[in-house]
């Protein structure tokens, strides 16, 4: 079986971020090039998140954890653009007025069977046992991975995105 991972997409923090990565066709993370470099770091973030990156290949499939037990639809990776020289922000804050999340992994969505551009995947409760992801970025067993496609295959899962709120 193919290699997953799950990245995770700030949608909280940065609403539409997943529409974003999805016209773009790709995921990324952040560590912005002035603080980090591409070599070990003191974060126990970055050192986890690059340890993902380095052991990530072409062809592998990433799945957009957007947080709350919602999800985007998997993607196959492409390409890598995570170098410092490769930097290109995929959004900002007023944080970070020069930009966030600019390690960039290329990747082609997966259509069949997939929800449209307006919907995302919500997990059913039956099926949450925690948390599906807490760290940026990390592999998923073929069977968390297996189960994961089953919920975003099934169109009952599939929630309006944005998701309406009610007042």
């Amino acid at each position: 079986m193919t290699q997953c991972w799950i990245v995770f997409c700030p949608e909280k923090r940065h609403p539409g971020l997943w529409a974003r990565w999805r016209d773009l066709k790709c995921v990324a993370v952040g560590w912005g090039t002035r603080k980090y470099s591409e070599g070990p770091s003191k974060d126990d973030g970055w050192g986890m998140a690059l340890s993902c990156l380095e052991r990530m290949e072409r062809g592998h499939v990433v799945v957009p954890y957007l947080g709350n037990f919602r999800l985007g639809i998997p993607g196959r990776i492409k390409a890598f653009h995570v170098e410092d020289h490769e930097w290109r922000p995929t959004t900002t804050s007023k944080s970070r007025p020069k930009g966030d999340l600019g390690r960039r992994i290329e990747v082609e969505w997966r259509k069949e069977g997939m929800p449209s551009p307006d919907k995302i995947v919500r997990i059913p409760k039956t099926a949450r046992h925690g948390p599906v992801t807490r760290p940026t970025l990390r592999s998923l067993n073929p069977e968390h991975y297996e189960d994961l496609l089953g919920y975003i295959l099934n169109s009952a899962n599939w929630i309006d995105y944005p998701e309406r709120r009610r007042p």
